[in-house]
């Protein structure tokens, strides 16, 4: 039964989207249509892939810490003021050694602030019955996505690189002082000790969710970390490819609510797999063709599924283990940031000269791994 505190839920709902705008959409993903830029005057491509590596370290730190706080709310605030912060820092230096150090730290506060906004915001949602509203929340990743992906190419024609993670990290500011008023407080302490109580599920099915978004993350990751990079490098692109990025942005936006609307019409696990069919076929597209029409359906495809995954197996973990889900999807949260961590140092390996096949082939084999192993026993 719904209870009768919808604008509460409203309104956690929008604390949530702005937060994951904040520590995902551009704490984590502006790095994307940015590198282009800081590659042409500081970044070699193994450079780049290894910060991107030690942001994924860091967000499976952020993960593995998050699976015992008690104190969500308060830590999920303190994580949230220390990714602005990381993101404004990048514009104020160029040394490879403190970019890492915040690339690290921005991806520790990232998996900290996913964690607890999603453990906070779905406990209230579940608690008045209206957990398919979460969708809403999911959105503010592609909406961050967006936002970078639509004024970075614009700024970039008008000032340097860096001031524009100055740029974004004061947008983040801004976003982070109203999650700091609106964000859901922590659950009594006698409900949420009820909700460690749950009964663990079926081994198979916690294994084969977490083979599946493990593939997941190193295979979505290659995709998200060189697309930009890929296509501003294909003599076939005549856009600046940074408006790509945004429309992967679009598709992430409402993609959510689609298949949270299409889990309720079918499963769980059924809506999973069609979305990680969409996935594979974005990823593969550009391996054929990198002009602009296969470059934006890819995009477009890749926005529209890659935040869905993840919703999509945070409610499989809520279904698998009820309210009391907030270890499992911390450790799945880690294991998606191990394959995010493996995916950029391998893919490296197999760029050569602007050549992207390779890499970006292998991320379509991974995902076609992951789906497979998307078989579960109860609620099937």
């Amino acid at each position: 039964m719904k209870s009768n505190n919808k604008r509460q839920d409203l309104i956690g709902i929008i604390a949530g989207f702005l937060a994951l705008a904040v520590a995902m959409g551009i704490g984590r993903f502006a790095y994307t249509p940015l590198l282009p830029y800081m590659e042409a005057t500081h970044l070699s491509s193994f450079a780049a892939g290894f910060l991107a590596s030690m942001n994924y370290l860091g967000y499976l730190i952020g993960a593995l810490a998050a699976r015992r706080i008690e104190q969500k709310r308060s830590v999920l605030l303190y994580s949230l003021w220390a990714n602005v912060i990381t993101t404004l820092w990048m514009g104020f230096t160029e040394s490879m050694v403190l970019w890492s150090v915040l690339r690290l730290a921005s991806g520790i506060s990232s998996g900290l602030v996913f964690v607890l906004v999603v453990s906070l915001v779905m406990y209230e949602l579940t608690k008045s019955g209206r957990l398919s509203w979460s969708g809403y929340m999911y959105g503010g990743v592609g909406f961050g996505i967006f936002i970078s992906g639509v004024s970075i190419p614009f700024a970039a024609l008008n000032m340097h690189w860096s001031y524009i993670w100055v740029l974004l990290g004061l947008f983040s500011l801004v976003a982070a002082l109203f999650v700091a008023k609106a964000v859901p407080y922590d659950p009594p302490l006698a409900e949420a000790a009820a909700t460690n109580d749950a009964q663990p599920p079926a081994r198979k099915d916690v294994v084969s969710l977490y083979l599946s978004y493990t593939c997941e993350g190193f295979g979505y990751i290659i995709f998200g970390t060189f697309i930009v990079a890929m296509l501003e490098a294909a003599p076939e692109m005549h856009w600046p490819a940074g408006y790509i990025w945004a429309i992967a942005g679009i598709g992430a936006i409402p993609s959510c609510l689609f298949w949270a609307w299409l889990a309720k019409k079918q499963t769980v696990t059924k809506t999973l797999k069609r979305a990680y069919l969409v996935q594979i076929v974005s990823v593969s597209l550009p391996v054929i063709s990198t002009s602009f029409f296969p470059a934006a359906l890819a995009a477009f495809g890749f926005g529209a599924t890659f935040m869905g995954i993840v919703m999509l197996t945070m409610l499989k973990a809520n279904e698998l283990f009820g309210a009391g889900a907030q270890r499992l999807v911390a450790g799945l949260t880690s294991a998606y940031a191990l394959g995010q961590i493996a995916g950029p140092l391998v893919a490296v390996l197999l760029i050569q000269e602007g050549d992207y096949t390779l890499a970006f082939s292998l991320a379509a084999i991974v995902l076609i791994v992951g789906y497979s192993g998307l078989y579960f026993k109860k609620g099937e």
